[in-house]
């Protein structure tokens, strides 16, 4: 069944398209969302072949989707190819703009209260439409008749008694039936799985509505992510419900071998989301941690709980496998190796190779060992010191490879341990490539490559590969930040202000705002005024003060006022109170270009692309010392070896570009 259905939507929504296609997919429809176009395939045929091929095309429609004129043609052309359409609102607004007349008169499903829940209800309706064939509407859980859209329903409004009933009902049932209507996953017969997975919910033991709401909410983002990365998981019917003290005696009834649970709290505004992993063979408690926020960023607490115990699980269960059952000292361990490897891998080499003989047998932990070593040793003087992390990360590279060569970090480990020896663009992709062959799906290779390709100005070809990246790790805020910059680079401003607003509400964090911030000034994706003024902890007031003089030498037509911002972006680059590339950014769009380019010289080449392939940099580009920095970057020789020419060839005559014969 695969292609019946074809799901449009924004970005921003890109995680309810992704809930709703793991639904389908587990009742046997295979949907398609463009997520799903490969890495190097061009996006504008595969979406017009998948919409040709669909007899259904679902519509998510909200505000961001509202604004989106690629949706707007997507749905004119399921139109005129009489597809069944089925739009479904994210959010309560009435359709505008592009999409009025269209779909005003049409019927609806509402799905902006319980979204998770009417997803899901509405996958189950769809699946019964493709299985029988007969694509008759009325099968559908449409809740409101022909007509235009106007307010919420009368009753909405004036039902506070409802509320309480049904809000007792909840507290009552607990989140049992929002499990269930959420469903559980993978799910298969009991039996020896070793990653297994029981999920007994997350409880708010005081009854208190909002920690309630709260503990559901992150619940159907746990259940969610899980389903997403295809995670095999017990049925909620067999599992929502369990005492405590049961509960590991109930998952390995269930043949699954770890349980997974939560806790919300509440103080007034402060709640506290608790979520534990435990190994039921030998009922070891493996990991606990707490996730702080406020009650009023529900949808944000709970996403950043569901992304938390998604990574644990799947980084401890995976190096647990290597590990004898007894081994408990070795077990206790893992929640802070995980945590170390999360964070890009710990700096420091001593703690490195201590969580290099914590699994010795473990391609995946040996892998991560590998690519924090070389991490460790571009940071590191010259010297004897640094000639041993490296010799250590290369062996720890051949381990892994003796191990299991098909481990999908390994072809990034490859890569790492290759740049610190020297290897040149060319040798880079080609080492990426051989990793894309062995794990074509691959979620951090994907996203490797994706920031590989940003490096050397194919910006372009660099967003089927991020995505991919971030589909496979849809909680992961740099994967996000990644589609972002992406966006930002070849003028999707809608979207890259969606998908960085996203990442501000769930994970606020210094390298997000710095994002935020420099996006927001010189590529106009936000109004740089409200970010500036709600720096997350961690930024310096120095660096609230580099980005203030920035944002108001940007906003000035008074050309001193912007050779005065220019400077202090050099200046607060040169004390390392902002990024080098984002410095340079700053300086060649206010028109400092001696300045730029001196800033240019010393910036790391991560993250360069940030300013010399942006689209506000022009005038750099054009000047004669552009070409000579790219020819000591190294970059006019990979263009010239591999025949693929930075985007920037494609509308821009300059001297790069004619040594390029473009």
């Amino acid at each position: 069944m695969a292609g019946e259905i074809f799901i449009s939507y924004r970005h921003a929504d890109e995680g309810w398209a992704k809930l709703l296609h793991a639904e389908l997919k587990q009742r046997g429809v295979d949907a398609w969302y463009d997520a799903q176009v490969g890495a190097g395939q061009d996006w504008r045929s595969a979406i017009a072949a998948a919409l040709q091929n669909a007899r259904i095309f679902v519509l998510l429609y909200s505000k961001a989707a509202a604004s989106s004129d690629d949706i707007a043609k997507e749905l004119a052309a399921a139109t005129y190819s009489k597809k069944l359409i089925v739009p479904v609102r994210l959010e309560d607004i009435p359709p505008q703009g592009a999409f009025l007349y269209e779909l005003a008169s049409r019927n609806w499903i509402n799905a902006f209260d319980n979204t998770a829940a009417q997803l899901t209800e509405l996958a189950a309706s769809l699946a019964a439409l493709v299985e029988t064939g007969n694509l008759d509407p009325a099968a559908l859980p449409f809740q409101r008749a022909s007509g235009a859209i106007g307010p919420a329903p009368a009753w909405r409004k004036r039902a506070p008694a409802l509320a309480a009933a049904l809000l007792a009902v909840i507290v009552a049932g607990g989140i049992a039936f929002a499990l269930s209507l959420y469903g559980g996953g993978r799910q298969s017969a009991p039996g020896s799985t070793p990653g297994r997975v029981a999920f007994f919910g997350v409880t708010a033991p005081s009854g208190d509505a909002k920690a309630t709401a709260i503990a559901e909410q992150t619940a159907a983002s746990i259940v969610a992510t899980f389903n997403a990365q295809q995670q095999e998981m017990a049925s909620s019917a067999e599992t929502i419900g369990t005492p405590p003290d049961q509960r590991l005696d109930r998952t390995r009834r269930l043949g699954a071998t770890y349980a997974v649970s939560g806790e919300v709290t509440r103080n007034a505004e402060d709640v506290a989301v608790t979520l534990q992993l435990e190994d039921a063979p030998s009922r070891t408690l493996l990991w606990s941690e707490t996730v702080h926020g406020q009650a009023s960023a529900e949808v944000g607490l709970a996403t950043q709980a569901a992304a938390l115990v998604s990574d644990r699980f799947r980084c401890i269960s995976k190096i647990r496998a290597s590990l004898g059952r007894s081994d408990i000292a070795a077990i206790a361990r893992l929640p802070q190796a995980c945590a170390n490897m999360r964070q890009d891998g710990p700096r420091d080499t001593q703690g490195i190779m201590e969580i290099s003989k914590l699994a010795p047998h473990s391609a995946y932990l040996q892998s991560f060992v590998a690519i924090g070593l070389a991490r460790a040793f571009r940071t590191s003087p010259q010297g004897p010191a640094a000639d041993q992390i490296k010799a250590d990360a290369i062996a720890a590279v051949d381990r892994a490879n003796r191990l299991d060569p098909s481990e999908p970090e390994l072809q990034i480990a490859r890569v790492a341990v290759a740049q610190i020896k020297g290897a040149g663009l060319m040798e880079l992709e080609s080492l990426y490539l051989q990793g894309l062959q062995r794990a074509p799906q691959g979620v951090n290779i994907n996203a490797w490559y994706g920031g590989f390709l940003v490096k050397v100005g194919r910006v372009k070809d660099a967003i089927p590969y991020h995505r991919l990246g971030f589909g496979g790790d849809p909680l992961s805020a740099p994967k996000q930040l990644s589609l972002a910059q992406d966006a930002a680079l070849t003028g999707q401003t809608a979207d890259s202000a969606d998908l960085l607003s996203q990442v501000h509400e769930r994970v606020p964090s210094p390298k997000e705002w710095s994002n935020h911030i420099a996006w927001a000034v010189f590529n106009k994706v936000a109004d740089p005024a409200p970010v500036l003024a709600a720096p997350p902890a961690g930024i310096s007031a120095p660096v609230v003060a580099c980005w203030a003089a920035i944002t108001l030498a940007a906003a000035s037509k008074d050309q001193t006022v912007r050779r005065h911002g220019a400077a202090r972006a050099e200046a607060c680059s040169n004390q390392s109170e902002i990024d080098p590339g984002f410095a340079t950014l700053a300086a060649a769009a206010l028109g400092d270009l001696d300045a730029a380019f001196q800033i240019a010289e010393q910036a790391d080449s991560e993250t360069l692309p940030y300013a010399i392939f942006n689209p506000q940099t022009t005038t750099m580009r054009a000047d004669s010392r552009f070409l000579a920095l790219m020819e000591r970057r190294k970059y006019l020789a990979y263009w010239k070896a591999s025949g693929h020419a930075p985007d920037f060839c494609a509308t821009e005559k300059i001297p790069v570009c004619a040594a390029l014969g473009r």
